[in-house]
């Protein structure tokens, strides 16, 4: 006779049995979603139809074999039962638009924009929807997030300049005065000389820019030779009149017109700011040979502008300690825009306490700028090597008539 403990023993091994019945399928379905190893057959689409990921490989699938209707219901499949996928949503929109069916892409990606928001890392693709689809709106908010934050910068200025027909005024129209800046180093990048021209004024029709900026657009006109112009805007944002950082105070940018220094590799020479070591306790600009070398320097410039056709007159304060050989260091002035004008100051060997030097020179009708810049030539005699220290003070470049430049 069966007892109540043998009743239920069984009802335990039919339940453990029919689990283990589905426990089969569940575990086979699960192997293929680990492995991702789909057949792609109409049977495993559905018998996978519950899986938001399968129905997005599925959906891949059909994609690339130009199978937009296919497609799209796989993708409907995915946000359907997970409606935070805003990648299946995004291809959804495209598949819908392959499908012809624009409406309801533009529904899909303005909803997309709506639920990320702020969220960065889905800005670039409905960017490219939108550009695509023709929402204007999206398509400005998405690029001006990616331009203001800095996010994938050289692709998002490329889709814009595509999207305006390189229309810069329309460009910068669209976008917001935070993105501005980013998108003038572009135009820069590109030497697109007159859409930077453009952007610089619009720029500065509200406020004036950083210094970083300005350094960067004033480099980069002196780099197109639009020296005079690039003259007028250091001029008018603040920049010295003739020499810049002529006495080696400020931090020394390498950019616009402020001097402009390398660094030596092989070790045969230093160049670098002396604090406290200037004429008046002040800084000076330090150059320390090591007689390691038979050096040509000519590490150490400045381009100034100038006013064609006015005598100037540049003066500086030096001094020397053991400089050696009989090439030893001198200031020079040469045309930076203009060819075959060059004129040499005094040359500084042995010791010698702080001093004044002058040049005197007039630039050519057709010279803008000057390059005012440290040489020293190789010597030709057996004991060339140079060694020594040399100090550079208080340039300072004025009209030979006494009045400041």
């Amino acid at each position: 006779m069966m007892t109540k403990r043998h009743i239920i023993a069984g009802a335990a091994t039919l339940l453990l049995a029919g689990f283990s019945a589905w426990l089969l399928p569940f575990g086979w379905q699960q192997r293929h979603l680990y492995f991702k190893d789909y057949t792609f057959s109409a049977e495993q689409a559905q018998a996978l139809r519950h899986y938001p990921e399968a129905m997005l490989a599925f959906g891949q699938k059909a994609w690339f074999a130009l199978d937009a209707e296919g497609a799209a219901r796989y993708y409907r499949a995915v946000v359907t039962r997970d409606a935070g996928h805003m990648a299946a949503w995004l291809k959804l929109a495209e598949a819908e638009a392959a499908a012809g069916r624009p409406q309801k892409a533009r529904a899909i990606v303005a909803f997309v924009e709506r639920r990320a928001g702020e969220v960065m890392f889905w800005q670039w693709p409905t960017a490219l929807l939108a550009h695509d689809l023709g929402l204007e709106d999206v398509f400005r908010r998405c690029t001006n997030r990616l331009a203001t934050r800095g996010w994938k910068l050289s692709d998002t200025f490329n889709l814009v300049d595509t999207h305006f027909a390189g229309d810069t005024t329309a460009t910068l129209a669209a976008l917001a005065p935070a993105a501005r800046p980013a998108y003038l180093e572009w135009l820069m990048r590109w030497g697109r000389l007159e859409d930077a021209r453009t952007t610089w004024q619009v720029m500065t029709a509200d406020k004036l820019p950083d210094d970083s900026i300005l350094l960067k657009f004033v480099s980069f006109l002196i780099s197109r030779k639009a020296v005079a112009e690039a003259g007028k805007i250091w001029h008018g944002h603040g920049g010295a009149d003739g020499m810049t950082n002529g006495s080696f105070e400020q931090a020394v940018s390498n950019k616009g017109f402020d001097w402009r220094w390398g660094r030596d590799p092989e070790g045969h020479w230093n160049l670098q700011q002396a604090f406290g070591q200037g004429r008046e306790r002040g800084t000076a600009a330090r150059l320390m040979f090591y007689g390691q070398a038979n050096l040509a320097f000519h590490h150490l410039y400045q381009i100034v502008p100038v006013t064609p056709g006015t005598p100037c007159r540049l003066r500086w304060w030096w001094r020397g300690k053991s400089l050696t050989t009989d090439q030893g260091p001198f200031v020079e002035v040469y045309g930076y825009d203009c060819k075959g004008f060059r004129v040499t100051g005094p040359m500084l060997t042995g010791d010698r306490d702080w001093h004044e030097a002058s040049l005197e020179f007039t630039p050519p009708a057709d010279c803008q700028a000057v390059v005012v810049r440290l040489r020293r030539n190789k010597s030709k005699r057996f004991d060339s090597k140079i060694a020594g220290t040399l100090w550079l003070d208080d340039f300072e470049i004025e009209r030979a008539s006494g009045a400041s430049y």
